[in-house]
C-alpha cells in the first residue's frame, strides 16, 4: 500500500495573525512568541523525531483500522498556542518531539 506523505510545516499565517493574538491573551510577562528561527527548529525536530517512524505507524494504522486515504499529502501544521485540531491539521508546540509522532 502507497501511504500519503506527512509533510510537516511551519503554520506561518496562523503563526502571523491568530497565535500572536492568542500570546497577548495567555502569555506571562517576558514571555516570548516563537519567532521563524525557533519555529525552524521545532519543525525539524519534529520532522527528525517522525522520520525513523513513519512507515510502521502508517503501516499499523492502515492494517489495525482499515484505514485508506484519499490524498497523496497531508500537511501537518505546526504553530504556537495551538491545540490540536484536524482540518486543517494543526498541532501546537508545547509537546517535546517523541510526544508529537505519539
Amino acid at each position: 500500500m502507497k501511504y500519503p506523505e506527512i509533510r510537516i510545516k511551519d503554520a506561518y499565517l496562523l503563526r502571523s495573525t491568530t497565535s500572536t493574538h492568542l500570546h497577548e491573551l495567555r502569555a506571562k510577562p517576558g514571555e516570548k512568541l516563537a519567532d521563524h528561527d525557533e519555529m525552524r527548529k521545532v519543525v525539524a525536530s519534529y520532522q527528525k523525531a517522525w522520520l525513523p517512524y513513519k512507515t510502521k505507524i502508517m503501516t499499523g494504522m492502515c492494517q489495525t483500522t482499515g484505514l485508506q486515504f484519499e490524498q497523496n499529502i497531508i500537511n501537518v501544521y505546526v504553530a504556537p498556542w495551538f491545540s490540536a485540531f484536524s482540518d486543517p491539521l494543526v498541532v501546537g508546540i508545547t509537546i517535546a518531539p517523541d510526544k508529537f509522532i505519539d
